[in-house]
C-alpha cells in the first residue's frame, strides 16, 4: 500500500515540477484531490509533495501538512461536491426568461406571451436577499417594462433546494399597434410571487420557477363628442393577471 501512495505522489511531484506550483494551484476552481487518512476521515484540497510529506491546501489561506505515511489513498476528483451547496451570502445575479399564461384584460386576447428579467442584489443569508430588477413582458396588444424590489431566498441547504422569491415594483406599459383614438398608456403596480426549485453547481445554479404576475396599467382615449358640449372620456383600469413559467440562473 505504501508503494501505491508513494508512486501516486512522485506522479504528482513530477506533475509540478513540469506545470509548476502555481499552474497546479491554479486549477482550484476546476479539480481537488480527494485524500482519505488511515484514520478514516477525507480531507478536500489541492495538494502539493515535499519530499516524504503533503501539504494540503484547503483555502487560499489555509493548509494542513501529512506525512505520506498517514493516507490512504488519492484521488482527483473534478469540483469538489461540497461546493454544490445553495450561496450563503454575497451578490447575486439572476437572469431568467418564460411564459406568461392565461387573462390579459377585458379588451385584449389570452394568447401566451413572454418575459425575461434581469436581477442584481445581495444575499445577506441563505433563506433572505435583497435585489433590484427589471423585466419585460409582452402581452397581446401590450409591452410592459416593470423595474421591481427582489426578495428571495432558499428554504434549505443542499445541492437542490426549493426557493421562495417576491418581485414587488411599478411596470411601464406601451401600446402595440395602438390605434389612433388612444390618447394616453400608463403602467402601474407589478407584483409577482413565486416558488421554484434550484440545482447548484459550484459557480451558479440553474432554476425552474411557478409565479402569479398582476400588471396594471390605465389607457385613456380621446375624448368623443355627443354635442351639446357634452363629451365621454373613456378611461380602460386594465389588470393583467398571468401564471408564468420561467427558467433561469443564478451567478
Amino acid at each position: 500500500m505504501k508503494f501505491h501512495i508513494k508512486t501516486i505522489l512522485w506522479i504528482k511531484l513530477t506533475l509540478l515540477l513540469l506545470l509548476g506550483t502555481n499552474a497546479v494551484l491554479a486549477q482550484v476552481d476546476k479539480y481537488v484531490d480527494q485524500i482519505k487518512l488511515n484514520n478514516g476521515s477525507t480531507i478536500w484540497g489541492i495538494s502539493e509533495i515535499r519530499q516524504d510529506q503533503v501539504i494540503i491546501h484547503v483555502s487560499d489561506e489555509d493548509s494542513v501538512m501529512v506525512s505520506a505515511e498517514n493516507i490512504k489513498s488519492m484521488r482527483t476528483n473534478k469540483l469538489n461536491p461540497e461546493l454544490y451547496q445553495s450561496r450563503v451570502g454575497g451578490l447575486y445575479y439572476q437572469v431568467s426568461t418564460g411564459v406568461l399564461v392565461g387573462s390579459s384584460h377585458q379588451y385584449s386576447g389570452n394568447e401566451a406571451s413572454f418575459s425575461g428579467a434581469f436581477i442584481s442584489g445581495y444575499k445577506l443569508k441563505q433563506q433572505l436577499g435583497l435585489g433590484l430588477g427589471v423585466g419585460v413582458d409582452f402581452y397581446p396588444g401590450q409591452r410592459h417594462i416593470p423595474l421591481f424590489l427582489d426578495i428571495q431566498g432558499d428554504l434549505v441547504s443542499g445541492r437542490i433546494t426549493p426557493f421562495y422569491q417576491l418581485d414587488i415594483g411599478y411596470s411601464w406599459a406601451e401600446e402595440r399597434d395602438a390605434p389612433e383614438e388612444l390618447e394616453s398608456l400608463t403602467g402601474g403596480l407589478y407584483f409577482k410571487p413565486a416558488v421554484g426549485v434550484k440545482w447548484h453547481f459550484a459557480r451558479y445554479s440553474w432554476f425552474l420557477q411557478l409565479s402569479y404576475v398582476r400588471q396594471e396599467s390605465t389607457a385613456r382615449y380621446q375624448p368623443i363628442d355627443f354635442g351639446n358640449g357634452n363629451l365621454l372620456t373613456n378611461v380602460e383600469e386594465r389588470v393583467m393577471q398571468r401564471v408564468g413559467i420561467s427558467l433561469g440562473m443564478v451567478f
